[in-house]
């Protein structure tokens, strides 16, 4: 039930942040409102058990976000502020009380390292050889079980790599 939960917050967090991108003017708060994004899709992946996929989408985030402020600084800012610096104070702390509270909440839905594991891993390990043919377990559940995840992270990974590639290639100047 808590799982579920925490699953259902972090989508709403996610699209509530998704939004955001859409309503902030400046560049490097629209940076930091999409990288918010990524992470509650990530937290959504370790509440689903899929430690592998969160982990991934951590790394892509912390890539993005470095390139997209690297990207952003390099841009000519102009200063005007819509919100005042007590909404942003404001703002500011009560994400970072968010972002606490849901790490605090989701940490004993993770199961723990060298644990009992679910249901599914027991049978991974139970029936792997008999099911796949492969006399390695690891080799069974990667190739046998595991291959259509492990392609859905290469996507992920191709897609941020081409996404850095537009981003940070020039423009000729006519």
């Amino acid at each position: 039930m808590l799982a579920e939960s925490l699953h259902i917050f972090s989508l709403i967090a996610a699209i509530a942040c998704a939004l955001l991108v859409l309503r902030l003017r400046d560049l490097l708060s629209c940076a930091i409102a999409l990288g918010g994004c990524g992470f509650f899709i990530s937290w959504a992946y370790f509440a689903l058990q899929a430690p592998d996929l969160g982990v991934v989408q951590l790394l892509v985030e912390v890539i993005k976000m470095c390139i997209l402020v690297l990207v952003v600084a390099k841009t000519h800012r102009v200063a005007f502020s819509i919100e005042s610096r007590r909404v942003r104070i404001v703002a500011a702390t009560g994400l970072t009380c968010i972002l606490f509270i849901f790490a605090y909440a989701i940490a004993p839905a993770i199961s723990p390292y060298g644990g009992e594991g679910t249901e599914l891993a027991k049978a991974y390990v139970e029936h792997s050889s008999e099911e796949t043919g492969s006399e390695n377990v690891v080799t069974s559940i990667l190739l046998g079980f595991r291959a259509y995840d492990t392609i859905g992270e290469i996507c992920v990974l191709f897609v941020s790599i081409l996404g850095v590639a537009i981003l940070l290639r020039k423009k000729e100047v006519d």
